[in-house]
């Protein structure tokens, strides 16, 4: 599994980033066991609405500034009104981010922490395509499992063991000082549950390959050590 980090995703162009947020949200409002996962986290369905209703008026409003310059918004005038809808997008999407944890002020810090990410109008939306990757993974690599036969209780103990490590992982992101070991300590939990997961496709010998293509189809690299 190789997450989206903070470099890679500075590196994306900003239409990039708006079709990931795009596909990862809708993929994300398709499944039952992705929302309510997402939904510990104070994400619901509503909020994941609201998140893709945000990258569609992105989208609508980066085309319409295209279309009426000709070139984009490169000249002064043009990039004046470009910056006007950046910082309109910007301060939506905070209200959105403060409204997902009014009711619990520590998971926003354990998000916070758990994934540091460049302060753009696209911050929210890049929490919620980390966390979708993950859970995406997961439910390919459980329904995977069951195709291969293996018994509902080993499948139930590795579930658990899914959750028991990011929980330890982000356990551990509270442990440490803001802004300064965020970063790498995220790294370091992504490779804990690759590494988790690496395993666990070893044991199963499930064979993933319509899965992996399905995965790398929105973004996603699973990565499977022999």
């Amino acid at each position: 599994m190789k997450p989206i980090l903070k470099t890679e995703y500075r590196k994306k162009r900003i239409p990039e980033r708006i079709d990931l947020a795009r596909t990862v949200l809708t993929r994300a409002l398709s499944m039952p066991k992705v929302l309510r996962r997402l939904d510990e986290f104070g994400y619901g369905a509503v909020m994941l609405r609201e998140g893709l209703e945000l990258v569609e008026r992105a989208v609508a409003s980066r085309s319409k500034l295209a279309d009426e310059t000709g070139r984009g918004p490169t000249g002064a005038a043009e990039f004046s009104r470009f910056l006007e809808h950046a910082l309109e997008q910007g301060r939506e999407l905070r209200l959105l981010s403060r409204k997902a944890f009014a009711r619990d002020r520590r998971a926003l810090e354990q998000l916070e922490l758990s994934f540091p990410l460049p302060g753009t109008r696209f911050l929210m939306l890049q929490v919620l395509e980390r966390l979708a990757h993950t859970l995406l993974i997961e439910e390919k690599f459980l329904r995977g499992m069951a195709r291969q036969g293996m018994e509902a209780g080993k499948i139930d103990e590795i579930a658990r063991g899914l959750s028991h490590a990011r929980a330890l992982a982000f356990e551990r992101h509270l442990t440490i000082d803001r802004h300064e070991k965020a970063a790498s300590l995220a790294r370091q939990t992504m490779l804990h549950l690759d590494h988790w997961m690496s395993d666990f496709f070893k044991v199963a010998k499930v064979s993933l390959a319509d899965d992996v293509r399905g995965l790398e189809a929105v973004g996603v690299t699973v990565v499977v050590r022999s």
